[in-house]
């Protein structure tokens, strides 16, 4: 649908996932460069207060040289299982089938860091990765509790990790942490952390701590915290 969007002289905007395979990712580089059409991977979490506040603040040399990042989507969504036969469980369950070792959604915490490191839009990129993941328990454990020894979940053999981690090293030398799961008892977090040299940006719970505004021995949180919005708030965000 990209691809042909792009060829009718459109630009295309496209949900996760944009693809599955290497060639199918080529296609579409390959046909915006012939048709000169941007495709875009839409990333919602890019556009949050807090994520457009430290974009600006980034952008804005606040924190100095950007070192390090740390990202995650850990959201339980096990429940989902339930949804059938045309809900989200019918077909999003069956990713945990595949992809041993995988992260199975990136997007909504790398997205944000990756604009903050100016990632592909600068001489930066991500340039390697490693990738570990947990055993997978959860999802056996949660199908063998709520649902009938003939059900299908039940006859499926789980082989995606519950908790996946990624080490990403751009090309620039900095380093990025990745986390994805959506199996385990646990609050929901996208972490969100972006370190420089004179200073941290974090979430879950939103806190700073920035050399020159206080003691960055301890966070700057609650009241503390709020000063910042009045001076960084993103214009977009403000605007909007």
């Amino acid at each position: 649908m990209a691809i042909a969007a792009m060829k009718a002289g459109k630009h295309a905007f496209v949900e996760v996932p944009l693809a599955f395979t290497l060639k199918d990712l080529w296609d579409v580089v390959e046909t915006s460069e012939k048709t000169g059409k941007h495709c875009m991977m839409m990333e919602n979490c890019n556009y949050n207060r807090e994520e457009l506040m430290f974009l600006n603040m980034c952008r804005q040399g606040i924190l100095g040289d950007l070192l390090h990042a740390e990202a995650a989507y850990i959201h339980e969504l096990r429940g989902q299982m339930k949804e059938l036969p045309r809900g989200t469980g019918s077909w999003r369950t069956k990713y945990y089938t595949t992809r041993n070792g995988g992260n199975l959604y990136p997007t909504h915490g790398l997205g944000p860091v990756a604009q903050y490191m100016n990632i592909g839009r600068t001489e930066d990129t991500f340039d390697r990765l490693v990738s570990f993941a947990s055993p997978a328990r959860g999802r056996q454990a949660f199908a063998q509790k709520n649902f009938p020894a003939d059900h299908q979940w039940n006859k499926m053999k789980f082989e995606c990790g519950d908790i996946s981690t990624q080490i990403i090293k751009t090309r620039l030398g900095r380093t990025i942490m990745v986390q994805w799961d959506e199996t385990s008892p646990r609050p929901y977090t996208r972490h969100n952390l972006i370190q420089g040299t004179r200073g941290t940006l974090a979430c879950y719970p939103p806190r700073a701590a920035i050399e020159g505004r206080g003691s960055y021995h301890e966070w700057a949180e609650d009241k503390e915290y709020e000063k910042l919005y009045a001076e960084f708030d993103h214009p977009l965000y403000k605007r909007m």
